[in-house]
């Protein structure tokens, strides 16, 4: 009678050790833990939002996690710093300066173009009432390279100093009858480049 009484508590009391056993065996998980991700940034919320494994992973292209990566991001090809607002530009363009070459200009020397007596002179002719007075002589002269002319007559001695184009009239002198005289004029030049240049012509005439 006794024996029949403890087997039922002693059933009760192994199923008690037996549910305490298995409840001390049973852990619950740990909780998840929040990996910074990679690049200095911290994961957000909890293991749903980290993606596989409970860590973020960086965006491809650099994009923050959970973000659309935005498209042409990517700095364009160039030479100096791009990316930003304007994109990066290509390199310095150089600045091509023409040289420009001065003309060298050739100065020609003294030059007498032409020099001769325009009009012949004439000596004084008849007697008395009758006589013709004569003419004078004109000579004139072209020169270049000059800054003007010195003129002689008969032999050194300046006459007058004139343009390097001009003409002038000179008295013709005469004498004894029957006599020819002549006269010579010279023209020189002044100024210029390189030496002076002269030219001699004579005029003659016949007094009557």
């Amino acid at each position: 009678m006794r024996v029949r009484q403890t087997l039922p508590l002693v059933v009760a009391v192994s199923a008690l050790a037996v549910a305490a056993g298995c409840s001390s065996s049973t852990q619950a998980p740990p909780p998840a833990t929040s990996t910074s991700a990679p690049g200095g940034g911290a994961g957000a919320g909890s293991g749903v939002d980290q993606g596989i494994g409970g860590t973020s992973s960086p965006a491809p292209g650099g994009t923050v996690p959970g973000q659309a990566e935005v498209p042409g991001a990517t700095a364009a090809p160039g030479g100096g710093g791009g990316g930003g607002d304007g994109g990066g530009g290509g390199g310095t363009v150089p600045t091509v300066t023409p040289s420009v070459s001065t003309p060298t200009t050739v100065t020609a020397s003294p030059r007498i173009v032409s020099f001769a007596v325009t009009q012949q002179p004439s000596c004084p002719e008849g007697d008395g009432p009758y006589r013709s007075p004569g003419s004078p002589a004109v000579v004139s002269w072209v020169v270049t390279g000059a800054t003007s002319v010195t003129l002689s007559v008969d032999g050194p001695g300046g006459y007058g100093t004139y343009g390097t184009t001009g003409s002038v009239t000179l008295p013709f002198g005469c004498g004894a009858v029957g006599t020819t005289y002549t006269h010579t004029y010279m023209v020189t030049t002044n100024g210029g480049t390189g030496p002076a240049a002269s030219r001699t012509i004579s005029a003659s005439a016949t007094q009557r």
